[in-house]
């Protein structure tokens, strides 16, 4: 009987670090300077990877963040909410693109590449 003997690095799930390479891109960057400071991880010589050693739970909290401002940029809220004086076309935008996360995972789209795709 073969029982594979649990490591350190499967306990504590560090290994895990490497999932969130753009945010940990991100974090490291002069972008996000003051995120680091308020984090507490500021002046450390690879701070993604000191935070998500050292306070799991905020680092979690901070990817959280960083996801849905980088979505929300993506789907111009600031754009929309600025043309249209109200959130009602940017959250169109926040539902369609749910619908469309929604069947990718159910592996229901499939893309068509067509004239104009240099």
């Amino acid at each position: 009987m073969d029982v594979k003997a649990e490591i350190w690095c499967d306990l504590d799930k560090h290994k895990l670090f490497e999932h969130y390479l753009d945010f940990n891109e991100w974090l490291d960057s002069e972008e996000a300077a003051s995120e680091r400071v308020s984090y507490g991880v500021e002046g450390i010589s690879v701070p993604s990877k000191a935070f998500f050693a050292g306070d799991k739970v905020r680092y979690d909290q901070a990817f959280k963040e960083y996801r849905e401002s980088r979505r929300h940029e993506a789907l111009n809220e600031r754009y929309l909410c600025e043309q249209f004086s109200d959130d009602h076309w940017f959250e169109r935008n926040l539902r369609r693109f749910d619908q469309l996360v929604e069947q990718l995972e159910a592996g229901n789209v499939v893309p068509f590449i067509g004239a104009g795709l240099s």
